[in-house]
This record gives C-alpha cells, structure tokens and sequence, in this order.
C-alpha cells in the first residue's frame, strides 16, 4: 500500500517498509541507501530488498537497530554543528 501524503510535508510512511525506506534514504541522501540500510542492519544487502518488499519479514530488533542508529547519527550531527557554529563565530566578520 503506498504512503498517504501528509499536509504538512512528505509522505507519512504507512508500514515497516516504508519507515525502513525513509529512514534509509533520509541518512544517506543521494548514496546507495539500501547499503548504507544493510551496514546499519548488520544485513547483506539483498536482505534489504527482501525486507522492502516483503519477501522476508520486518522484525523489531530490525527497527530497534534502525532506531539506535538514528539517534547515535543525531547525537554526532549535533556535535559537528557546535563545532562548525564554534568555528564560525571565531571567523572575521564582513564589513558592509
């Protein structure tokens, strides 16, 4: 069943498959995502397609490993962002 679209912004995922596929997607924009998903996973990349389409079965563990990444991901992007906005505030300023 394909996502329903959300008002607010892009589709609101309706399965396991389609948070796996957002997820993926949105960690490694423009990259090979459904072998970013299978390092992620600690799966061979084929088990990724068979995930997807529904040939294998989407287990909690598989989410809960999803949801461990995303947040180790969120937590070293917030690092990099002090640094970067640490890095900034120390450059010159433009004069107009």
């Amino acid at each position: 069943m394909p996502a329903e679209p959300n008002h607010d912004g892009p589709k609101k995922p309706n399965t396991a498959a389609d948070l796996l596929e957002e997820v993926g997607r949105t960690m490694n924009p423009g990259g090979d995502w459904r072998a970013a998903l299978a390092t992620v996973l600690n799966i061979r990349p084929d088990s990724v397609r068979q995930l997807l389409s529904g040939r294998m079965e989407i287990k909690p563990g598989h989410l809960g490993d999803l949801l461990s990444a995303v947040t180790h991901q969120r937590e070293e992007l917030g690092r990099i962002e002090l640094r970067l906005r640490q890095w900034l505030a120390r450059q010159p300023q433009d004069s107009p």
